[in-house]
C-alpha cells in the first residue's frame, strides 16, 4: 500500500490595503462619523486629497499642465459638499464625491478653455499668430459670440492700451504694406 502524505494548507492571509487605495465602505464609514459629528476629520480630509489625486491621473485629465489646480478644485467641492450627500437615498458616497471632483475639474478646463480663447483673439486683435487650436475653433464657431467674453476681451484690450477700434480696409492695407 502506498500511503500520500497529508499536506497541510496555510491559510491565506489577507493582504493589508495600500496606502493608495480608498475602499468605498472604509470611505462611507469615516463619512458618516463625521457627518453625525458635523466636522469633518484630517482622515476625511485624506481620503478626499487621495480621491481628486488619483481621478486627476484619468486619462481624461492626466495631460493638462495645471493638474494641482484641478486637484485643488476637486478637494474644495468635495469640502463644499461634505454635508450633502444623503445616506437615506445612497451608500454609495464613493460615486458621489467622484462627480463632485468631476465636476469641479470641467469648470477648470471651461475657465481655462475661455481663457485661452480670450488669449488668442487678442494675438489675432494685435496681428500676432494664435494657437492652432484657436484657428481649428473659428472654422467650427463664431469667435467669441458671447457678450461677457466680448466684454472681457475689451477691458483687456483697454488695459494694455491698444486700439480698440476696428480697422478700416484702407488702415489695414496701409498695415500690410509696412510689412
Amino acid at each position: 500500500m502506498i500511503y500520500k502524505k497529508k499536506v497541510g494548507i496555510a491559510p491565506i492571509e489577507k493582504a493589508a490595503p495600500k496606502p493608495d487605495y480608498l475602499s468605498n465602505k472604509a470611505f462611507y464609514k469615516e463619512l458618516m462619523a463625521c457627518q453625525k459629528k458635523g466636522v469633518m476629520s484630517n482622515a476625511l480630509g485624506k481620503m478626499f486629497i487621495l480621491l481628486a489625486n488619483k481621478y486627476s491621473s484619468h486619462w481624461r485629465f492626466s495631460q493638462y499642465t495645471y493638474r494641482d489646480e484641478l486637484v485643488g478644485n476637486g478637494i474644495k467641492a468635495c469640502c463644499e459638499a461634505f454635508m450633502k450627500f444623503n445616506c437615506k437615498k445612497s451608500h454609495n458616497a464613493f460615486a458621489f464625491y467622484t462627480m463632485c471632483i468631476h465636476n469641479a475639474f470641467l469648470q477648470i478646463l471651461n475657465r481655462e478653455k475661455r481663457h485661452q480663447r480670450i488669449r488668442d483673439q487678442l494675438l489675432v486683435d494685435f496681428n500676432m499668430d494664435p494657437s492652432n487650436s484657436y484657428l481649428e475653433f473659428l472654422e467650427t464657431e463664431d469667435a467669441i459670440s458671447e457678450p461677457a467674453e466680448k466684454e472681457e476681451v475689451q477691458k483687456l484690450i483697454e488695459k494694455l492700451g491698444a486700439p480698440s477700434h476696428e480697422f478700416t480696409d484702407e488702415e489695414a492695407g496701409e498695415l500690410d504694406k509696412d510689412k
